[in-house]
Parts: C-alpha cells; structure tokens; sequence
C-alpha cells in the first residue's frame, strides 16, 4: 500500500505542558512544606502521578484538579512502602526523603525500574547514617534508620538524581552537612533543584558543585508555584515551526534551568527565524 505524505503548514498557538522535571521536585517539597501549596499547571505523566501517590503515602493530603494540584504538607513522614512505578527519578529523590522518618520502609518500583541498578542510592544514604540495603543491587530498597547530617563525599558521574535527593532531604535533618561532588553531570538539573527548593523557602551553599553546605533544621514553606513548560518537549514544537510555517509555544521561560533551554542558541546558530518574548517563543518558517 502507498501513502502520500505532502507538506503541511503550521499556523498554531500551542501552550507547552508542564515539564515532569520541575513537577516530581515540585510535589516531593510541596509534600513536605509547612502548610497548603497549590501547584499550577501539572502535567500527569505517569512519573509525575507516581510522584503523587508517593505524597499520598507519606502522609500528604492531595486534591488533583485539571490545572491545579493542592498538597498539604506532612510534618510527620508515616509509611511503611513506597512505590516509585518506573521512575528513576522518583526513587531517587523520596528513598532520600522517606529516611527522614527513621521507620523501616520499602521503596519498591515497577516495569523498567526493576533493571536499573540502584547501588548508588544504597552507597548514598550508607554514608548518612542511614541503613539501605538492595536487592543483589535491584530494587527493592530496604531502608532503616535515620537521614543524618555529615561531611559526606558523593559520586556525581553516573547520575545527579540521586544528589537532587539529598539536597532536598539533608536540610530537614537536624545535623548540618557538607556534600563533597566528584565528577557531577548535569549541572542544570542540579541548579533547577536548587531553585525550587529556595522559591520554598530552603537555601543551600553551592560551591562551583563541587561542595554543597546544607544548614540542617530549616523548613520549606507552602506557597503558589507554576510548573514551567516543558522545554524538552517544546525543542521539537519549535523547530517545527522553522520548517513548516508560524508556531507559538506559550509557558515557555527564557530564564529556565532546564538544559533544554538551549535549543533556541542552537536555532539562533542555524540561522532560524525566532522571536522570543516573556513566556513564549514563536518560530516561523526558515531558509537555513
């Protein structure tokens, strides 16, 4: 059977979803902030319901609607399992959170997440006082024992997931830290942790990512927080728009730490046709 695929032109307004990225951090602080947050602009991946459920189980109050989340904090982290699904950086981020709590918790996970070692998050919270076991180097997490504080060297060359998580963990532990980084990747992600984590009101020392002083006992705070677009998802929408006509993406923030965000020095360098404003980004069809 033939098909015939002819040339189509865009002409559209589009709003970018909100990215899984700024959401999963977002509904993990929110989880445990003082008070009631309102989270604007969801996206519901599965990662980010997965993150929800997660919030449920520890203690959260959750009501979902189509634009908003409103999470009411727990100060009293309480489960006895966790289920990450397939999310790598779920198990990531709440193994470290859920330590806080100092009961003897599971953290299992489902699908692809069953083939994905998770040494790493086990060496992790060792190192903190805390007592993490795995399974031959799979999940389930065995955790017991309390997050502490402390002067702790970290390996940051396989993933900065797992430094996200203690970043967002060690300020509500009682003692303070010092997190010495090796070798760290994805130093946006690492900067995109750490504003969230201070529009919620927790501040950590960062010293060209290689050193991250933590004051312990400090609290995050409730508030009203927009989940970002997506710029990863928006990467594809844009350069759409450079060959087939006149696309704007809204909810875009030029002012993003998300790497993705590069994408518009790369149509820049390529000569595209962009117009950037605040929140949006148009492109238009494109001799390059």
């Amino acid at each position: 059977m033939n098909k015939i695929i002819r040339p189509q032109k865009i002409n559209k307004t589009i709003i970018a979803p909100g990215s899984k990225s700024v959401a999963q951090r977002a509904i993990a602080i929110a989880s445990v902030a003082n008070g009631v947050s309102e989270l604007l602009f969801p996206t519901y991946c599965n990662d980010v319901i997965a993150a929800l459920k997660i919030a449920e189980n520890i203690g959260a109050k959750i009501i979902k609607e189509k634009n908003k989340i409103t999470i009411k904090g727990t100060q009293n982290i309480s489960c006895t399992e966790i289920n990450c699904k397939e999310s790598g950086l779920g198990i990531r981020m709440f193994s470290p959170l859920v330590s806080l709590s100092g009961n003897d918790i599971t953290v299992n996970g489902e699908g692809s997440l069953k083939t994905r070692p998770v040494g790493i998050i086990a060496d992790a919270l060792n190192k903190f006082g805390v007592n993490c076991e795995t399974n031959s180097g799979y999940i389930p997490l065995k955790i017991s024992g309390k997050l502490k504080g402390g002067e702790v060297e970290v390996d940051g060359s396989l993933s900065s997931q797992v430094l996200t998580g203690l970043l967002i963990s060690l300020p509500l532990s009682v003692e303070n830290s010092v997190i010495f980084v090796k070798n760290l990747k994805s130093k946006p992600y690492i900067d995109l942790t750490l504003e969230i984590m201070s529009n919620f009101g927790v501040f950590v020392e960062n010293h060209d990512y290689k050193i991250f002083k933590i004051q312990g006992n400090q609290k995050y705070k409730a508030l009203k927080y927009t989940i970002e677009g997506d710029w990863s998802g928006a990467a594809f929408l844009l350069v759409a728009g450079l060959i087939a006509g006149d696309l704007r993406v809204e909810n875009l923030s030029v002012k993003s730490k998300q790497a993705d965000k590069e994408i518009i020095n790369a149509i820049k360098l390529a000569g595209g046709n962009i117009l950037i404003e605040k929140n949006c980004i148009t492109t238009k069809k494109s001799t390059i």
